[in-house]
């Protein structure tokens, strides 16, 4: 007997064809967390499917506790298509989605995780700074997870790269413009700091 169940509002951070006939989506839920779905490919090309970075919304079910959950119903809230004009920004996109797929099994705050991810992701579909974008999500997830970003790496850095740092941290993305030029050093510093000092991955 078939059993359904609501994913709520997800965001695809992967996708990858499993065989002729199924997709494989990592999704991250607001409700549920880090799930995998598979969706069954219809013959018809004119069924839309979900794709990388779309807002979705739907039911999975499951034949059996041993089998794998299939996307039955569903609708795309919301299409990410700026992503793919920009390398730059669908590179952090990515980044930020290997970052969820990889942790969010230990963290414990889903929902907040879901709002980082969505906010950042949105930032940059709107083609706003994504170095900014990156250095922003990553400290909302290490100050999340209780890291001392302040107290280690932020009183480790230069007072150039401190006064850049705060400043980036505190100022709306939409102000920030022309700024990847001087952020991509620091983001690269704290993506350093981040995997010699945290258990992120």
């Amino acid at each position: 007997m078939l059993k359904y169940s609501a994913t709520g509002k997800c965001i695809v951070l992967d996708r990858q064809t499993r065989g002729e006939k199924h997709l494989l989506l990592a999704c991250l839920s607001q409700s549920l967390g880090l799930m995998y779905i598979m969706k069954r490919l219809s013959n018809s090309k004119t069924s839309p499917l979900p794709d990388l970075f779309d807002d979705i919304d739907g039911f999975t079910y499951i034949s059996s506790e041993q089998s794998p959950k299939f996307l039955h119903d569903f609708q795309i809230i919301k299409r990410r298509l700026n992503l793919i004009k920009r390398y730059d920004a669908f590179q952090i996109a990515s980044e930020i989605a290997d970052k969820i797929i990889k942790n969010a099994r230990n963290i414990e705050d889903i929902p907040r995780l879901y709002f980082y991810a969505h906010k950042a992701i949105d930032a940059l579909d709107s083609l706003l700074s994504p170095q900014a974008v990156r250095i922003k999500f990553l400290y909302a997830l290490t100050k999340q997870e209780g890291y001392p970003v302040i107290e280690d790496f932020y009183e480790n850095l230069s007072k150039p790269m401190q006064q850049l740092f705060a400043y980036i941290v505190k100022t709306p993305t939409k102000d920030m413009p022309e700024i990847d030029s001087r952020a991509e050093a620091i983001a690269d510093k704290f993506v350093d700091w981040i995997k010699f000092n945290t258990d992120i991955i």
